[in-house]
């Protein structure tokens, strides 16, 4: 890049008027009354080009200002202090970024997505590292604080008495995931329930505790009577129906 000086020939690239110096301002004066434009805006329109004009800070595409003829190196003293550190690497994508969309130089991540993303894959990876035995306690120790919390706060679950809110899909996905659950037996017995299973060991009938019918569960199945018995919050369902199965394993009220 060739700086403009006032001492050397000056050729006006505009019409090709050539004069040998402009120490008296007689270039300037020529641009001023021929093409009705400031020494300033000429050079920055003609003379530089555009990429000898953009800030030096790597970040930054703004256009710097001239002094005296000359491009200064960044376009604002914001540029010029935020140069003297290099640029954060988020951690995720590789893109460079500084305080200027993430406000704390600790930030290991360019944007709400990726910040996202790298507490996805930091969980993720902490959870495939746990021990079944760790996964069993931690998330039993969550869901009981959950469920502790919005017992004391008087607060249902986001999605208590909403209806529409899940596609099909989700639906039998939740279905799915919630007797895998039940078949599994990773949750807490209702009052209820706790009280039904003292009564049938008090009079020693065999059963089976959270019995899975086509993709439906049964709190109690009395094999020996062929009954199953169903629960329902704080009050006995099995009072008005009893459900049998019969041996084709179809469900007859």
């Amino acid at each position: 890049m060739r700086l403009y000086d006032a001492k050397y020939n000056q050729t006006c690239k505009i019409c090709n008027f050539t004069i040998s110096h402009n120490k008296q301002g007689r270039f300037t004066l020529h641009l001023k009354i021929q093409h009705h434009i400031s020494l300033n805006e000429y050079l920055i329109s003609y003379y530089y080009s555009s990429d000898e004009l953009n800030c030096s800070y790597e970040l930054c595409e703004n256009k710097v200002k001239l002094y005296r003829g000359k491009p200064k190196k960044f376009c604002s003293n914001a540029c010029a202090s935020r140069n003297k550190a290099k640029p954060n690497i988020c951690h995720v994508c590789g893109k460079k970024f500084d305080t200027t969309v993430r406000p704390h130089r600790a930030t290991k991540t360019c944007s709400k997505y990726c910040e996202n993303q790298l507490r996805s894959n930091s969980t993720y990876n902490w959870h495939k590292s746990m021990s079944k035995q760790q996964k069993d306690e931690h998330f039993t120790k969550i869901i009981s604080k959950t469920a502790m919390t919005r017992k004391k706060n008087h607060t249902p679950s986001w999605n208590s008495g909403k209806t529409g809110i899940y596609s099909q899909e989700v639906i039998k996905k939740i279905r799915k995931s919630t007797l895998k659950q039940m078949e599994n037996k990773v949750f807490r017995k209702t009052k209820i329930e706790i009280l039904m299973e003292v009564f049938l060991k008090e009079f020693k009938i065999a059963y089976t505790y959270s019995f899975i019918l086509e993709n439906r569960q049964f709190d109690f199945y009395l094999k020996d009577y062929n009954i199953l018995i169903e629960c329902d919050g704080g009050l006995l369902a099995c009072t008005q129906n009893f459900i049998q199965i019969q041996q084709t394993g179809s469900l007859k009220e």
